[in-house]
């Protein structure tokens, strides 16, 4: 079995475990089944999309964390929550435009908590209030490599989202 053959079963293999832990609890009613099928299908869709879209150190990309399928167990209909996977001893150059959010930070840690279980240590941040934005609303940040001028966040070898 390839490897891709493999790691897809791997992962219908966990599907089926959650499932079944899922049934397993005593007196669930069927809404909250249904609940449980919608929270997991939504942590699926974010690591499956995870896994195609930010796979590249080199060139990441990033990935909607939250929505309105993808809770977390902490429904924000306020917040847009991304991430985007990273090596932490890189150097990164992320292009932005403001457009028309009142409040946002950038945030480097040291994992997700889907990733091992435990939410991740805050490395750095750059809130709004400090980021240098253009007269039209475009900015640029640095992540990594050594201090610069302007919009630049230290990184260290835990960031890895």
């Amino acid at each position: 079995m390839s490897d891709i053959a493999s790691g897809y079963a791997q992962f219908l293999e966990a599907a089926r475990e959650v499932e079944a832990i899922i049934r397993a609890h005593p007196g669930t009613t069927d809404a909250e089944l249904a609940e449980g099928y919608q929270y997991l299908a939504g942590m699926w869709i974010f690591h499956v999309e995870r896994a195609f879209k930010s796979y590249d150190l080199d060139r990441p990309a990033f990935v909607r964390d939250m929505d309105n399928v993808r809770t977390w167990g902490l429904p924000t209909p306020d917040h847009h929550y991304y991430s985007a996977q990273i090596d932490g001893g890189g150097v990164y150059r992320v292009l932005g435009h403001r457009g028309s959010t009142v409040d946002y930070c950038f945030e480097l840690v040291s994992g997700l908590a889907g990733d091992d279980g435990v939410v991740g240590d805050r490395i750095g941040a750059l809130e709004s209030s400090r980021l240098e934005i253009e007269a039209d609303g475009r900015f640029e940040l640095w992540i990594g490599g050594p201090e610069r001028p302007g919009n630049w966040m230290k990184s260290d070898d835990r960031a890895r989202c």
